[in-house]
Parts: C-alpha cells; sequence; structure tokens
C-alpha cells in the first residue's frame, strides 16, 4: 500500500522545513526565508535557500531543490521511507511499497512511481539521454585551454578534458560561466556533467560573493547524480580492479595531482562527502578504499567518521598528508619524482613500534647511538634502508637540511604523524621534565622493547608460513636455507618473545622516586 497524500501532507504540517533545517545546520536569515551550506555540493557559502512560505528549499548553485523528505534524504543519504521515518512517519501506517510517492530533489514534488515504462517511455528517456550528452559535448568543445600553473601536472589536465568557460555560455550552463570546468565521465565514459571552480585570481584578489560556491556541480538529472558521481572513474577503474583498491580525494584537483604521479588508481568524491551510492559505484571494481581526504579540520573530522562507519560495507583505510593541505598542493611543491617518493615512504609496510622508535630518536637524537648500536647487537635492525639511514644520521647528529631527499621526507612525516609520543603505561608526565640524559636511555629501552615485541611477533608468522610450505630439505625461494636453520631461527624467536614478555610487563622505565 503507498503512502496516502493526506498523510504526507500531515507530515509535512508537522515539520516545517526551516525547523528541521536548523537541526542539521547553522540558518542564516535572508528576508523572511533563510540560507544554509548545500549538501548536495562542495559549499563553502550558504547558498541553499529555505523558503518559508513554499516550505521548499533550492540551491540556485547546483540547482538542487525539494520539500521537507528531500531535504532529509539529501542531508542524510537516506532513501524516502528512512526520511519519512526521521520525520517521525508511523512505519505501520505509513507502509512503502514500490508504488509509494518519492520526494524528488529536482522539483520538490511528490508523485506515485508509475508502473513499467512503455517502450516508447524507454525510448524517449534514451533520447533524453543522448541529447544531454550531446549538450555537455558540445559545451565541452567550447571551453578555453585551461593552464594547470605547474608543467608536470599540464599533460594530465589536458588528458582530462579540463577547460575554462567564458563568460559567456549557454543558459543550461549559466552556472559554470568563468570557472575552471572539470568534465566529468561515468565508468562507461560517458560524458555525464561537470564541476566547476572559481577562478584562483578570484579567490585571490576579490572577495567572494556569499552566494558564489568555490565548487559547483551540474543539477542532478537523468544523466548526472552527485550522490553516485566518482570523478575520474572512466580512467581509473582499470587501475583499481587491478590493484584491488581505489585512493580517495576530495577534490578534483587532487585526484589528477595523483594521476599525474601515476597513482591512476585515484578518484575524487567532490567535498568531504562519501555516500552509500558513490561506495555502490566504486565496488564495481574493488572493495577496499584508502581515504586521502584534506589534511585540515574537515577533512579530518569526515575521515574519522567515515572509518568509523564505512558506506556500503567498503572495506576503509587512511592516509594523512602531514606536509600539506592536499595532493595539489604537495605535488606542487615537491615536484613528480619527489611527490611520488613522499606517497612511497607514506605507505611503506613499516609497523607502529618502528615508527614511534625512530619518531623518538628524532625527538631526543642524544638516544639515536645507544638505540643503533642495541639493534645492530640484537640482530634487529630496522627492516627499511630509508629507516636504517635515518637512524645512522640521527646517531651522527646530522642537520636534517642536509639529509638526502628521502630521508628528509621521511623524517617530516614522522615528525608530523607523531607529534607527540604516548608515554608508556603508568609513566607520569612530570617524567618528562627530568634531565634527557638521565630519562632518555629509560624511554629509549621501551620504545625499543615494544619495537622487538612487533618484529619478532612478524617475523615469527612469517617463519610460520615458510615452515607449512617448506620442503624436508630446502625452503624454496629463501636462499635454499635448511628446515633445520629455519626451526632454529623460529625457536630464538620464540625464546626472545618470552624475555620480551617479561622485560615489558615490568615497566623498566618507572623507577622509585616517580611513584
Amino acid at each position: 500500500m503507498s503512502i496516502p497524500m493526506n498523510d504526507i501532507k500531515q507530515l509535512k504540517a508537522a515539520n516545517p522545513i526551516e525547523v528541521v533545517a536548523a537541526r542539521y545546520g547553522t540558518l542564516h536569515r535572508s528576508g523572511a526565508n533563510y540560507k544554509m551550506l548545500c549538501p548536495f555540493h562542495d559549499d563553502h557559502h550558504p547558498s541553499l535557500g529555505i523558503h518559508v512560505g513554499g516550505q521548499y528549499f533550492k540551491c540556485h548553485a547546483c540547482g538542487a531543490g525539494g520539500d521537507v523528505i528531500g531535504l532529509v534524504m539529501g542531508l542524510e543519504h537516506c532513501s524516502f521511507a528512512e526520511a519519512v521515518a526521521k520525520l517521525g512517519g508511523k512505519e505501520e501506517k505509513l507502509a512503502v511499497s514500490r508504488s509509494a510517492p518519492v520526494s524528488d530533489v529536482s522539483t520538490g514534488s511528490v508523485s506515485g512511481t508509475p508502473p513499467a515504462p512503455s517502450p516508447e517511455a524507454v525510448a524517449a528517456s534514451a533520447r533524453e539521454r543522448a541529447r544531454r550528452i550531446g549538450a555537455n559535448n558540445g559545451f565541452l568543445a567550447s571551453l578555453l585551454p585551461c593552464a594547470s600553473g605547474h608543467t608536470e601536472l599540464s599533460g594530465t589536465w589536458l588528458d582530462f578534458g579540463v577547460g575554462q568557460a567564458t563568460a559567456f555560455v549557454p543558459d543550461d550552463y549559466r552556472y559554470l560561466r568563468g570557472r575552471i570546468v572539470f568534465p566529468v565521465y561515468n565508468a562507461e565514459g560517458e560524458l555525464t556533467g561537470f564541476g566547476g571552480r572559481r577562478q584562483v585570481g578570484t579567490d585571490a584578489n576579490l572577495p567572494a560573493a556569499a552566494d558564489d560556491p568555490k565548487y559547483v556541480n551540474s543539477p542532478n538529472s537523468l544523466l548526472f547524480d552527485k550522490s553516485r558521481m566518482l570523478y575520474g572513474i572512466h580512467r581509473a577503474s582499470e587501475a583499481i580492479r587491478r590493484k584491488g583498491f581505489a585512493y580517495l580525494t576530495e577534490g578534483y584537483k587532487d585526484a589528477l595531482a595523483m594521476h599525474a604521479a601515476g597513482f591512476t588508481n585515484t578518484v575524487a568524491l567532490g567535498g568531504t562527502a562519501f555516500t552509500s551510492g558513490q561506495a555502490k559505484e566504486l565496488q564495481r571494481f574493488c572493495n577496499r578504499a584508502v581515504l586521502l581526504l584534506d589534511n585540515d579540520p574537515a577533512g579530518q573530522a569526515a575521515t574519522v567518521r567515515l572509518l568509523e562507519e564505512s558506506p556500503g560495507g567498503l572495506s576503509l583505510g587512511s592516509l594523512r598528508l602531514v606536509s600539506a593541505k592536499d595532493p595539489d598542493e604537495l605535488f606542487r611543491r615537491l615536484g613528480r619524482e619527489d611527490f611520488i617518493c613522499y606517497m612511497e615512504l607514506l605507505t611503506e609496510m613499516a609497523g607502529a613500534g618502528e615508527c614511534r622508535l625512530l619518531a623518538f630518536c628524532l625527538k631526543h637524537p642524544a638516544v639515536a647511538p645507544h638505540v643503533e648500536r642495541m639493534l645492530e647487537e640484537d640482530d634487529l635492525v630496522f627492516t627499511g634502508e630509508t629507516y636504517r639511514n635515518l637512524l645512522r644520521f640521527v646517531s651522527l647528529r646530522q642537520p636534517l637540511a642536509v639529509l638526502p631527499s628521502r630521508e628528509r621526507m621521511l623524517a617530516e612525516i614522522l615528525s608530523g604523524q607523531l607529534p607527540d609520543l604516548p608515554l608508556p603505561p603508568g609513566v607520569p608526565a612530570s617524567m618528562l621534565s627530568e634531565p634527557e640524559e638521565t630519562i632518555c636511555p629509560d624511554l629509549a629501552d621501551y620504545f625499543r622493547l615494544e619495537y622487538y615485541e612487533e618484529r619478532l611477533l612478524s617475523d615469527t608468522s612469517r617463519l610460520t608460513e615458510q615452515l607449512k610450505t617448506a620442503p624436508a630439505e630446502t625452503v624454496g625461494k629463501t636462499e635454499s636455507a635448511s628446515r633445520t636453520a629455519l626451526l632454529a631461527t623460529l625457536s630464538s624467536h620464540i625464546s626472545q618473545l618470552v624475555r620480551l614478555t617479561e622485560s615489558l610487563a615490568r615497566t623498566p622505565v618507572i623507577e622509585e622516586r616517580w611513584l
């Protein structure tokens, strides 16, 4: 049974749109009405109008519009039925079926879903789709060349069709006039819409109007759906499928920087929101993604939120660029070669214990020779060459400014990722006020033991797997090591783990004077 129109009217009457909107963000008075940030595009200036008299919303920037139910659907990224429930609709009375009315965020209308479309309707829809694609391609051909501002990015910008819209454009594309335009394709290579960015010169020299958002996107239509858009998917899909995961950036320019550096398994979300629709599109090619959102409060808050509740059940990880706001900024500062190096270091498979130990040595260089000597004596030096080199340079008290670029970048990453190293359990913060020569060796030993435990556990797991597949005499491709030697190494590791467990349990850095 569909929802009776009278019930819909009652639900809307009980939920004034301005009251509901205020639950989700700050409303700014605009005459008799209000404005707020638009959830349907990456809005940084309130451009969504809340019309009190008509009880509807409309964004003049991206074209989204609808009633209070459509607003909840957009803000909550939920279905019509879920939006009704959130507004207090009784599910037992408002049973939603295939013919239930839909709140259209483009028109604000509520209508019953029609039965299966007729062949004529299907043909008409196909013609309209083809017309829109044709119009989009015509507009794309009218764009002027657009400079990327960096020679190593220019080829990628040209390849992705980035252009500059003039002040004179067809009415359907007025929202893009004077902007840098990023063509948006679907995975099948159809030009579905556009994203537009204010000119950098405008950002730098002129105050932005309150109703002039930094980014705008094509209005939602039969062809374009912002909640399902993944910028760059037409160029990234094969690489995503091959590598088994995708990088997710916020901005179009960030995705272009990643592609320019060879990380072609990258798509942009067009903001900090990652919807279930976008996750569903991505799951056509992989089941895992790595968030690479902006290194600002909004981007990092979104990262935390998405890691807690991944849309569509997608497996999510994250990376943070500690030295820049976003990939585009970092690429422009470092250049392609060093950007690639930075990303390799950021994604290198180093354990948390290894990172903390080296970061501690960076913070307290006086203990670096002690740590380096202990690692060598115990035959547990860092597995990564860059990590070993950086520890050597710190031990020699070499200024970071004169280090090779790779080691200097690693120091920058570790110092940014671990600005304040956590003290071991039970160690009071006042301990840090002790003279460095008194306390640092003890603390360094704790971090060293933590690294040993992590490293030995990893090595033990690896050796165990090798033993499972090793023939009686040799061990496959492990330099023909004998099975006996492999067992001896494993036994040694287990013995060391036992001793480490005892050492870590007694918390060696604690002394009576701190209790």
